[in-house]
């Protein structure tokens, strides 16, 4: 069980036994109490042990990066402006012979009829 469940089991107890003269309730109470407080040891330390960790990985952690300084390159990564002027000329002139070829002549075929 966790603390947490420890914890609630306790106080329900405690609460529902508040004014009790019995000696086997206290000392079921103290036991419970005694379960409590060993969890809540466990529940600390893990606590202690896990901001350690932290501590260490920050510490670890640089604060800055160090960036490289910018470099020219030797060649162009992309291709040329005159590669790029002669795709779109022929992606122009693929598009002009469709519409000629297709486009235009429905249109046409459309209004006669």
């Amino acid at each position: 069980m966790s603390y947490k469940e420890k914890q609630k089991q306790y106080a329900g107890f405690s609460d529902s036994h508040r004014n009790s003269v019995l000696q086997s309730v206290n000392v079921h109470e103290q036991s419970l109490q005694s379960n409590m407080s060993s969890a809540y040891e466990v529940y600390s330390t893990m606590a202690k042990m896990r901001n350690q960790a932290k501590a260490k990985i920050q510490e670890r952690t640089p604060a800055f990066t160090m960036i490289q300084s910018a470099k020219m390159p030797y060649k162009a990564s992309s291709r040329s402006r005159l590669a790029t002027l002669l795709i779109f000329i022929m992606l122009g002139c693929i598009a002009d012979v469709v519409w000629i070829a297709f486009l235009k002549n429905r249109s046409f075929k459309c209004k006669g009829e």
